[in-house]
């Protein structure tokens, strides 16, 4: 959807004052003739109580010895400069950024008597991206990146750093805001930043200053030069996509500080050095840089304090052991602002910070600076006006949509889309801005704000073990739709998971490239950007909602749901095929010289007979399971020929003869109802079909055997079925052949890993089927077991043993005729599951 820039026109004017009335309070510390106005009083008794305390404390002190700095620290604010929730009226918005300027204007404004400095204002990264209106923002071309730098720098910001939020932005996008804050006079700092020859972000170094050399900033508040310089933990590229490092590069921090604080030295009497870092590792990260580099007066960390520390209290100063260099928390969030008071003291030289005062305000009972407020509102009303809309004219919600029914919908429109059995998305991306439950109609807004990242959209496959691996993450760091764990068994779409089967997943680019280590780089297979043929290039998540929704079918349902606007995966066929091949060729030639009419060699390797032996074997089987519903069907070509070459005109005699289909469809409805339980029964009813290449000559015609079995099926475990029925069969081939009726009953036990042996599966399965005909008459009981040991070898060739026997005896003859056989030998197997969606 594209925004029209028309409707945001009038922020462009609102910042101009905005920036206008910006710029005084940092400039001057001299007392301004006329005071303050009426809503600064009322902002200023807002700040009385820190700034009366700071006055105090330094009438208290001795001038000439003592003084005091203000620093004003924001972080981690992630572009959150409001509260839209589009569905309300306008009067119930909350103006968060409004309030944060409100608060940090209170200081500066206090600084003007004199008596105070003004503030060092300081962020510390992630303060653009990835909230709604900023992001609204960055995609509304120049205007846009212009309004939200003035934002940013309602109170002029001393020195920004860049955070891995800003860097995970759409290059395009952050360098027109890069090129803004470079207009507007808005520092941005990334001093280990490092952009590779023609690498594409060229752009993003001029910003930071990394093209030339690395960057600080130099600022005097009370007779005090400050130098502040920031950088980033190099560690936060492992988070980021290779389009988003395109062309850049982090040096190491401990390798740039060095020549750097010298650099600040040189022209500062304090400095100052923001860490931007993750947040498992920001306080190792910054507390090992304090520790090891000389010259850091103070230092200020994003991710200090855990969300723990900060709502039991435990906000604080953390000093390094080696150098005593004091480390605060910048991680204000968008609620709330961290000031941090440096008691300085001069002795004979430069002053020195003597005492470290950190305190965490909570900004959201602050008045709101007017100004920020009035190009906020502008904002708010061109995003609802163009996000805020339905995504299609049948968008309504069946139900209230709540942030795990939008991240339910999101992730199956994600699959239905790309034809993926399973989506996966890491909960990181998704947020939740107090805007649920959802109510009415889907918007652009709704999926912008609950899924702020543009991420490209990955196909892929994965084994079923590395599902198996994963799924134990579900409920923590990774969201899945298909995917779940039930109890210690894992199941996709209902089914449980087979370890060597490769399921078709799409998942965001984050979680394909490693992010938060969920998925191992080897895992994944055949990975590409999703890029249908309606699309021009990879479309994002949004653009996949809005085209399912567009849909006629989607649209004969009443209305979006997370789980029935898409078919139940469970309900549809999933189909199996499989195929096999075992051909072997033996041929054994013995030449033993006679002596006196007899063999003249008695060692056992010559006096076998020269024999010629072929063996063939086909299976070919496809099958079509669903929840309610099981359809079998398979092949198997059984063919062996075998001469004695010594004898005189001795022809090929066959050993092994055999055509065998079978078709087995089973109702599962009654156990799916009943909770799968194993003593639930299943209809059931087979047609068999057997044949032969050659007829014996013993028998004047080919053989057909044709079977009809009605009965049930009980599933004792997962790969293990048994059935029992009745049976009519004949021989519909067979001169004056009658029909006879029996019993028939039998298992099956489809293939599975018995244990692993140098790393690779032993595998079993095994049939048997035993029918009894002519009840009461000609008594014919006909028994038939199949077995098979498998063990891959590589790819798809198997080493295996099998083992088959055959029984048939019937009333008239009495004793039983027997057929078995054991066969050692490679087999070449392929494979294929299709999912109908």
């Amino acid at each position: 959807m594209k925004v029209d820039l028309r409707r945001v026109v009038g922020c462009g004017l609102m910042g101009v004052a905005l920036v206008w009335s910006a710029a005084g309070w940092a400039q001057q510390e001299t007392p301004q003739e006329g005071g303050i106005e009426v809503e600064q009083a009322d902002a200023q008794r807002a700040g009385e109580e820190v700034g009366q305390e700071v006055i105090d404390r330094l009438e208290e002190a001795p001038a000439s010895r003592t003084s005091q700095l203000t620093l004003v620290l924001t972080g981690n604010t992630e572009g959150d400069l409001a509260r839209v929730d589009c569905r309300e009226p306008a009067e119930v918005r909350e103006y968060y950024r409004a309030r944060q300027v409100g608060y940090v204007r209170t200081l500066g404004e206090l600084s003007q008597g004199g008596r105070l400095p003004a503030p060092v204002v300081l962020s510390a990264g992630d303060a653009m991206y990835p909230a709604p209106l900023s992001r609204y923002l960055m995609r509304s071309g120049e205007e846009g990146a212009r309004n939200l730098v003035d934002l940013l720098n309602a109170v002029p910001v001393d020195a920004q750093s860049l955070g891995n939020r800003e860097l995970s932005a759409p290059r395009g996008e952050l360098i027109e805001v890069m090129r803004a804050a470079r207009e507007r006079g808005l520092d941005l700092q990334a001093a280990n930043l490092r952009c590779e020859n023609f690498g594409g972000a060229e752009a993003i170094c001029e910003s930071t200053g990394g093209l030339v050399r690395p960057h600080f900033k130099v600022v005097e508040r009370g007779g005090v030069r400050v130098a502040v310089t920031s950088l980033l933990a190099p560690h936060l590229f492992d988070a980021l996509t290779d389009a988003q490092r395109q062309g850049l590069a982090l040096a190491e921090p401990a390798a740039v500080l060095p020549e750097l604080i010298r650099a600040m030295r040189a022209e500062a009497d304090l400095t100052v050095v923001q860490v931007h870092a993750r947040e498992a590792d920001a306080l190792d990260e910054a507390y090992a840089l304090a520790s090891k580099i000389e010259g850091i007066d103070l230092m200020v960390a994003s991710h200090l304090f855990d969300e723990g520390d900060l709502n039991e209290g435990r906000f604080g100063v953390v000093q390094a052991e080696t150098t005593g260099t004091p480390l605060v928390s910048a991680d204000s969030g968008a609620f709330h602002v961290h000031t941090v008071e440096l008691g300085l003291s001069y002795g004979t030289g430069a002053p020195r910070i003597s005492e470290v005062r950190p305190r965490r305000i909570d900004v959201s009972e602050m008045p709101e600076d007017r100004i920020t407020r009035e190009v906020l509102e502008v904002v708010a009303d061109a995003y609802c006006e163009d996000w805020g809309q339905p995504l299609a004219a049948n968008a309504d919600v069946a139900a209230p949509f709540e942030a795990a029914d939008l991240q339910t919908f999101l992730m199956n429109v994600m699959r239905f889309s790309a034809g993926a059995e399973v989506a996966l998305i890491n909960a990181g991306a998704f947020r939740d801005r107090g805007q649920f439950p959802l109510t009415g109609e889907l918007t652009l807004a709704d999926i912008y704000s609950a899924l702020p990242f543009d991420n490209d959209v990955v196909v892929a496959q994965l084994e079923g073990r590395a599902l198996k691996r994963i799924a134990v993450r579900l409920g923590g760091a990774l969201r899945a739709a298909g995917l779940e764990l039930d109890g210690e068994e894992v199941r996709v779409n209902g089914r449980v998971v087979r370890d060597d089967r490769l399921y078709p997943v799409v998942l965001n680019d984050y979680l394909a490239a490693g992010g938060d280590g969920v998925i191992e780089a080897e895992e994944l297979k055949d990975a590409r950007i999703f890029e249908p043929a309606w699309a021009a290039g990879s479309p994002s998540i949004a653009e996949l909602v809005v085209r399912y929704v567009e849909r006629d079918e989607v649209a004969a349902r009443a209305g979006l749901s997370p789980t029935t606007s898409f078919p139940d995966l469970h309900r549809q066929f999933l189909w199996t095929y499989t195929g096999s091949i075992n051909a072997s060729y033996n041929q054994v030639s013995v030449v033993n010289p006679l002596v006196g009419g007899a063999a003249g060699y008695e060692q056992s390797q010559l006096t076998v007979a020269s024999t010629d032996q072929v063996n063939l074997e086909g299976r070919l089987a496809a099958r079509a399971d669903s929840r309610d519903h099981g359809w079998d069907n398979d092949l198997l070509l059984q063919y062996a020929t075998a001469r004695l070459a010594d004898t005189d005109g001795a022809t090929f005699e066959e050993t092994r003869d055999l055509l065998r289909l079978r078709s087995q469809y089973r109702n599962l409805a009654l156990r799916s109802n009943l909770g799968g339980r194993w003593y639930v029964p299943g209809p059931l009813a087979e047609l068999q079909a057997e044949s032969e290449f050659d007829r014996p000559e013993s028998r004047g015609w080919h053989r057909l055997d044709v079977r009809g079995i009605l009965g049930f099926s009980f599933k004792l475990a997962e790969a293990l079925d048994l059935k029992v029925g009745v049976n009519i069969r004949r021989d519909v081939i067979e001169p004056n052949g009658e029909a006879s009726w029996g019993l028939n009953t039998g298992y099956t036990l489809r293939r599975i890993d018995l244990l692993d042996v140098l790393g690779r599966p032993v595998q079993l399965e095994s049939e048997l089927e035993y029918f009894y005909n002519g009840i009461a008459r000609e008594n014919v009981h006909e028994l038939r077991s199949a077995n098979r040991l498998f063990f891959a070898v590589f790819d798809q060739f198997f080493f295996t043993a099998s083992f088959n026997a055959y029984l048939y005896q019937s009333g008239a003859v009495g004793e039983p005729g027997r057929n078995t056989e054991l066969t050692l030998g490679l087999n070449y197997q392929w494979g294929a599951t299709r999912q109908s969606f």
